[in-house]
């Protein structure tokens, strides 16, 4: 080593050198807590999309049944041809085809 670092000196740059590592750590905390967050925050999105997705395919095929539900609860379809009455159907283009004649 050399001899301008000695005991005294050596002593005060692990001092600074501690407070380095505090602040890089306090960084290093924070970008770990911004990346751990966005991660489960886009999971729950994630999960949300499949659940809404997964529910939607069961509400196309209820409507010949007369008995549709979303999420475990009952959903009234007005209008369902196959319940015998009036006919309104559920798709959107045929919706659409209704509105325009």
């Amino acid at each position: 080593m050399p001899q301008w670092l000695d005991a005294e000196r050596l002593t005060q740059l692990s001092v600074g050198v501690m407070f380095l590592l505090a602040v890089g750590a306090l960084l290093v905390t924070k970008v770990i807590k911004a990346v751990v967050t966005m991660t489960v925050y886009l999971v729950l999105i994630g999960l949300a999309i499949f659940a809404v997705w997964s529910q939607r395919d069961s509400l196309k095929e209820c409507q010949a049944t007369c008995s549709c539900s979303l999420f475990g609860n009952e959903v009234t379809v007005p209008d369902n041809p196959s319940c015998g009455d009036q006919s309104l159907p559920l798709d959107l283009d045929t919706l659409v085809e209704s509105f325009h004649d």
